[in-house]
């Protein structure tokens, strides 16, 4: 089993990036609770919101991505993946640089930086090869990337801001639903004690 994973959606939690970056533009309350697919909505319904989106994310994931927590089971997933020796690959749909950002803070490499604080490369954190860390500008390079990865399952978040009506034949496409990461691992992984 080789597996592949949204890193935007399924991983990196950005709701309290995405809130800083609303309310410092003046777009929500202080101390606003909503999740993302909320932020998202509110936002896409102003004049201009599809461009304000584009700022909240540019900022949500270079300068702010330190105040993003991994989403909720996630790690324990990734170890699991590690003790029964399943490759992982993690991708991400992002430009090098955010547009609006006049930093141009390196996207990639924030990327990079975050998951490193959390061991993703380390051999005694989830030992994933940086090589299997792989960023796409364009949503056909990001389906071209998952493609030649040959990985077997894919798993996203059902995000309406996000989701890809197309998707490559041949690999089972996993959303992240109501049961969290805890039904993506009781799926794929409960029974399973060691690579195959």
């Amino acid at each position: 089993m080789r597996i592949g994973i949204d890193l935007d959606t399924a991983l990196i939690d950005y709701r309290r990036p995405l809130s800083v970056a609303a309310e410092r533009r003046g777009l929500l309350p202080s101390g606003w609770t909503g999740d993302r697919a909320e932020l998202y909505r509110r936002v896409m319904a102003l004049p201009g919101g599809a461009v304000e989106w584009r700022r909240l994310l540019g900022l949500a994931q270079g300068p702010l991505l330190p105040l993003a927590e991994p989403m909720a089971g996630a790690l324990a997933f990734l170890a699991a993946c590690r003790d029964r020796g399943f490759p992982v690959f993690l991708f991400s749909l992002r430009p090098p640089a955010a547009a609006f950002d006049a930093e141009r803070t390196d996207l990639w490499g924030a990327a990079t930086t975050w998951l490193a604080r959390f061991g993703a490369f380390r051999a005694d954190g989830f030992a994933i090869p940086y090589g299997n860390l792989i960023f796409a500008a364009h949503r056909r390079a990001r389906l071209d990337a998952i493609a030649a990865s040959g990985c077997s399952h894919f798993i996203e978040a059902e995000d309406e801001e996000t989701r890809d009506p197309f998707f490559v034949p041949g690999i089972e496409r996993l959303l992240i639903g109501a049961a969290g990461w805890a039904g993506i691992s009781h799926r794929l992984l409960d029974g399973i004690t060691a690579c195959r």
